[in-house]
């Protein structure tokens, strides 16, 4: 069994439609729907039952996604676990975290992937996510994190996309209110991220396409200090849904921001052009395994 015509069946299966999945894989349509045919023909099974643009799996079908994510899952684990008694990998990687994804995401997988690979040395370099895209750009930065899509010259490797969530102290005006849009929101005072973090440079242009002023009463990088200054009265925030399940329920009010194209969209990034050693090879192929995906 080709192993990349089974990665080409998961995508297929989690994006539910062929141009999604060649999406995803950077590839052509006609070229999913040549992998799936010879994975089919090579396990001699059916594994969709097509339903004009619905795509419903067989229970072949079922059986193989659930074993095939372990599969390629397993395959990666050991590619990396060779790699690492073939090459004894050693190097230095610059690797960008906006303060606000480092907590979440980032501080068990370093201390894991430098369990693995002790000779591999991480400086780590805090700023916000367009800061620290220029960076890579320029060649300053290895890898980052930054808000998606993002430059055509940089590949990346999408985690997290995630719903943004208006922030309120309690008792609140918009305590009656699940769901808010923009326009709804465009009157009230802010405390939000520096304006070097795409989170606010987001919310700065849908202000501004809207011909509204955003009002913001302060800034900082360190998302505790926005709910500690939102405690205090000084503003309402808007944050991502990570954060906020973060948040007492019993202080403060979150309603979903619903509208398109405000959403915490992240990724790895790292250059088309340079050089990818070793050390930054093997560190994206952990990451590829061991970071959450979570998109919404």
């Amino acid at each position: 069994m080709n192993l990349k015509n089974l990665n080409a069946f998961i995508a297929l299966v989690q994006c539910k439609s062929f141009t999604a999945a060649a999406d995803a894989l950077c590839v052509t349509q006609p070229t999913i729907s040549k992998q799936l045919r010879q994975l089919e023909d090579a396990l001699e099974v059916k594994l969709f039952i097509r339903q004009g643009h619905h795509l419903e799996l067989t229970p072949a079908g079922q059986v193989l996604y659930e074993k095939g994510e372990e599969i390629l899952y397993k395959t990666k684990q050991l590619k990396l676990e060779l790699n690492e008694f073939k090459n004894h990998i050693t190097g230095k990687i610059k690797l960008g975290l906006p303060p606000t994804v480092g907590s979440f995401f980032f501080g068990p997988l370093l201390a894991k992937f430098g369990v693995m690979y002790p000779g591999i040395q991480i400086q780590l370099i805090e700023d916000g996510a367009e800061a620290l895209t220029k960076q890579v750009l320029d060649g300053h930065v290895d890898v980052a994190v930054a808000m998606l899509p993002t430059h055509s010259m940089l590949n990346f490797h999408e985690f997290i996309c995630d719903d943004l969530y208006f922030i309120s102290l309690k008792p609140s005006s918009w305590q009656a209110r699940e769901v808010v849009k923009l326009e709804d929101i465009t009157e009230e005072e802010f405390v939000l991220f520096n304006e070097n973090f795409m989170l606010s440079t987001q919310l700065a242009s849908a202000f501004s396409l809207r011909k509204r002023p955003l009002k913001v009463n302060a800034r900082s990088s360190n998302w505790q200090f926005l709910v500690a200054l939102v405690q205090a009265g000084r503003g309402c925030t808007v944050l991502p849904d990570t954060i906020a399940k973060q948040l007492d329920d019993s202080i403060f009010h979150k309603a979903f921001l619903d509208e398109d194209g405000q959403k915490w969209h992240l990724g790895l990034i790292w250059s088309q052009q340079s050089f990818i050693s070793n050390a930054l090879m093997a560190w994206l192929e952990y990451c590829k395994i061991h970071l959450p995906t979570l998109s919404k």
